[in-house]
């Protein structure tokens, strides 16, 4: 309309697509008195049915008058209000989301009418069959979102009428509906609540079993969500859900739970999931065998199970020294497809049934693996200072001898010993291609870091160390002859190792956290959300502020220990990092040049957060094999790394001048 933001839409609906009774209904908003004044029909929601084909799930969208463009000069200005809702940089990222954002409505079929169900503070989604919509308010808490994980007060809402009620306020770890749409399921504090949408009542379903299925895992200090949800079950009286190594029918109404996996799972320390090859599949007919997968804690071993009737074990299909890959059964026939693969063993497909029998390679992606010297990875069990039983994943050359003490490269984020099987593929990146070090002579630790609250520095230095120190006792590595890499948080890490121990030679930290204070205040610029959340209940794990324990937030910092350094490192920073801002890595490298350490920054103008041009890419793998090779098989040094390089003339520089010419 003239003078109007909006275009004005009618909604067309086909019956009988395709048939000789094909119809179609136009259904216009100015037909329809019950359609919210003001408001428009929006092409920018997305259209769908209901299971039952009675409702239509479309948005709506206030109509906004045309504004012309102010006449004379305007400041370009950003206000950031303390009372802002949402911070200045969040609404700049997610202008374009908010100015097609609109509120969701339901177009009866039968009555022809539409009711407005969402606005600016209730977002709606629809239940699966349409009978009821579940709405999320997270405004009164919305100065927090930034902070914990966020908090929303959930509502039961009547497609038809619009009418709201509670279901509970603060829930901050939903887990979502049954699919005949009358439960609505959440975790609460300790507890898994399945609310009833149809009599409005809601009950603690776990309270019967002896278990509770909080992740404790979780070592970040936030609400707890549980291991996981394997799906409902086709009755609609169950919901299966994980503990962290056997499954669990829980009845919706509370009045009983069973182990459906039997201890089995505990037993032998075996992470069981639900499997199914139905993808359509809706809900779990517990009356028929069951499928899982099965990863073995401590071995890394994968496999597939089967419950072949209610009240049994879990029987083994196969189980591989591999990680095996999700299978996919064909539609007509038992043939299944799958992936298997180890650090020296390409992830090629194998075809079997459904029983896993006589499984076959039916692809060869990468012939060329038997002709190089790849590797080979084993496990490595450890302790930490802790006490807490840890594993690592290294991975060793096919020339070694026992007996030999070979230069071991270290490489850590969080948890990777679950990586022991994964197939290192050969690509550039921002670190290491672990494949080509082994290949080249390297060995490749890859270890566990588990964290407590407010220490994650010493955290992990204490379970790198001890991972590093458990494989010089089994005499694999030359303990002169140890370097280190990490990157993002990683980064963080290997920066805050360099200020505690000498035990490495030389050391990478790529787009590293160094000073936790300047870094809380400041944006993660992916995002425009401030750091605080992510350092104080996020990977940080701080627990608190630095206002309340200021030497806490100093004594994790690696920049306020840079006097303690004693090894050459290199810092890899993109100016352009969204997620670690550059002057991270930019505080680090001057605060350590001030203090005569063997510092180098590679700075990347207009890189981000990992790099993303090839050249690039490249030009840091060449550095960093020259940087280890140079400590830890004593190979010469190149002239970027014993001189530095100017700014003017770097157009001409590569990172192999000054290096020795291969004879030919």
């Amino acid at each position: 309309p003239d003078g109007q933001e909006l275009r004005a839409n009618d909604l067309v609906l086909i019956h009988n697509v395709g048939s000789r009774n094909q119809s179609k209904t136009i259904y216009t908003t100015a037909d329809d008195k019950q359609f919210p004044k003001g408001y428009v029909l929006s092409e920018y929601s997305r259209l769908s049915f209901s299971k039952d084909d009675q409702r239509v799930f479309l948005g709506v969208k206030k109509q906004q008058e045309k504004r012309a463009n102010p006449k004379g000069d305007l400041a370009d200005v950003d206000v950031w209000h303390w009372e802002d809702t949402t911070l200045q940089s969040i609404q700049k990222i997610q202008a374009n989301r908010e100015k097609r954002k609109t509120d969701f409505a339901v177009f009866n079929t039968k009555t022809k009418a539409v009711t407005k169900l969402g606005s600016d503070k209730l977002v709606v989604s629809s239940a699966p069959t349409g009978k009821w919509a579940i709405g999320q308010d997270n405004t009164p808490y919305a100065m927090e979102l930034s902070w914990i994980t966020g908090r929303s007060d959930y509502y039961k809402v009547d497609p038809d009428t619009g009418k709201k009620s509670l279901i509970s306020l603060g829930i901050s770890r939903p887990v979502g509906n049954s699919p005949d749409g009358r439960y609505f399921l959440f975790m609460k504090g300790q507890q898994l609540w399945a609310y009833d949408l149809d009599n409005e009542t809601k009950t603690d379903i776990a309270k019967v079993a002896d278990v509770s299925f909080a992740n404790v895992e979780d070592d970040h200090p936030h609400p707890k969500g549980i291991y996981g949800l394997s799906g409902w079950s086709a009755d609609g009286k169950s919901v299966i859900v994980n503990h962290k190594f056997d499954l669990w029918v829980l009845a919706l109404d509370g009045s009983s739970a069973r182990n459906l996996t039997e201890g089995y799972g505990e037993k032998n320390q075996i992470r069981l999931k639900y499997h199914t090859f139905d993808r359509q599949e809706e809900g779990i007919d517990l009356d028929k065998p069951i499928y899982l997968t099965g990863y073995g804690e401590w071995t890394k071993k994968t496999g597939f199970y089967i419950i072949n009737k209610k009240g049994s074990s879990p029987i083994a299909l196969i189980d591989v020294d591999a990680q095996l890959g999700r299978p996919v059964k064909a539609k007509n026939v038992d043939k299944v497809i799958l992936t298997k693969e180890r650090f020296d063993l390409y992830p090629d497909y194998y075809v079997t049934n459904t029983h896993f029998e006589n499984l076959t390679k039916v692809t060869d992606a990468n012939p060329q693996l038997k002709e190089l010297s790849w590797g080979k990875s084993i496990l490595v069990n450890y302790t930490n200072k802790k006490g807490q039983k840890l594993q690592a994943t290294l991975a060793i050359p096919d020339s070694y001898q026992p007996g030999d003490k070979l230069p071991m490269l270290v490489h850590f984020y969080e948890k990777r010993s679950q990586n022991h099987h994964r197939f290192s593929s050969p690509r550039f990146s921002s670190g290491p291609q672990l494949g080509q070090f082994v290949s080249r002579g390297y060995m490749v630790l890859q270890p566990d870091i588990v964290y407590g609250v407010g220490t994650p520095g010493d955290d992990g230095v204490d379970c790198v160390t001890s991972a590093v120190q458990a494989v010089i006792d089994l005499g694999y590595a030359d303990p002169q002859k140890i370097a280190a890499h990490g990157h993002s948080w990683g980064g963080y890490q290997t920066s805050y190792m360099l200020t505690q121990t000498d035990m490495f030679c030389s050391v990478v930290t790529g787009a590293p956290l160094t000073n936790l204070m300047s870094m809380y205040n400041i944006l993660y610029k992916r995002s425009g959300v401030a750091n605080q959340g992510i350092l104080q209940y996020g990977q940080g794990r701080m627990g608190e502020s630095p206002w309340d324990n200021f030497e806490l937030y100093t004594s994790q910092s690696p920049v306020h220990h840079v006097k303690n350094i004693n090894t050459p490192f290199i810092i890899l920073h993109g100016t352009a990092d969204g997620a670690v801002d550059w002057n991270q890595g930019l505080e680090f490298y001057t605060a350590a040049r001030m203090h005569g350490k063997e510092a180098i920054l590679l700075s990347y103008p207009d890189e981000f957060h990992s790099l993303r041009k090839l050249e690039n890419q490249k030009d840091f793998l060449i550095r960093i094999e020259q940087f280890f090779d140079h400590y830890c098989f004593e190979k010469p040094a190149p002239t970027w790394m014993s001189e530095g390089q100017p700014f003017l003339g770097k157009q001409f520089a590569k990172p192999t001048d000054g290096m020795p010419k291969k004879k030919n």
